[in-house]
């Protein structure tokens, strides 16, 4: 009996104790937090228009497009008024890693890689191709020019007859209602021109015209 119970014992503790030898329950699997999607980035734009028309869109998700389009539209007036004929030449300067928009050899637009990159292309260079024949299709259009060249090398103000005049905001069609004695000014540029009127009285005229380089009459106001 008693090698009966020794075996019994010696069985129990190889097998181990049945509350011992039950299974721990598994823990659940611990879930992990979803993994945020990026949003993104916008992306802002905006449009250089010559004379309402669209010629190219500046793209970029760090800012500070407009400022850029601004004073590409600046260096662009700039080139026209100071211009020598009634004439725009557009060219295109540079390489793949960086070029420059030319209007009469003035620069008025850097054309860099970032540039290319925000619009799906890798070379700066075809890039500045692209919008200098655009920009050329537009000023070649013979209502631009002349519009662009409206007031080019007209002063805003001059005066006359001891009064101040003010340009006005277009030209005038000659239907043969503007005369002239001859009489010439100084602007304040120090060029000496011929100036025509309508009629001469009351003293001093409220408008008197001068010609731009489309032979057109331009208004000037007395103030």
């Amino acid at each position: 009996m008693r090698a009966a119970l020794g075996a019994g014992i010696a069985l129990w503790c190889v097998l181990g104790s049945p509350v011992v030898a039950q299974t721990e329950p598994l823990l659940p699997a611990l879930e992990e937090p979803p993994v945020p999607t990026p949003e993104p980035v916008p992306v802002q734009s905006a449009v250089l228009k010559i004379s309402g028309y669209a010629v190219l869109t500046l793209r970029s998700p760090v800012g500070g497009i407009e400022q850029r389009v601004q004073r590409a539209l600046e260096r662009f007036e700039y080139a026209v008024q100071t211009a020598a004929e009634p004439r725009i030449d557009v060219q295109v300067s540079g390489n793949d890693k960086g070029a420059f928009l030319l209007v009469n050899s003035r620069g008025i637009l850097d054309v860099t890689v970032q540039d290319a990159a925000d619009n799906a292309t890798t070379r700066a260079l075809p890039l500045a191709k692209l919008w200098a024949s655009r920009l050329r299709a537009v000023v070649n259009r013979p209502e631009v020019l002349k519009a662009l060249f409206m007031f080019s090398g007209l002063p805003e103000r001059l005066a006359y007859a001891n009064s101040e005049y003010g340009r006005g905001e277009s030209a005038v069609p000659d239907r043969g209602r503007f005369t002239t004695d001859g009489t010439r000014i100084t602007d304040t540029d120090g060029q000496n021109r011929v100036i025509f009127w309508e009629q001469r009285t009351p003293q001093p005229p409220p408008t008197i015209y001068l010609l731009n380089r489309f032979r057109q009459f331009v208004p000037y106001i007395r103030l």
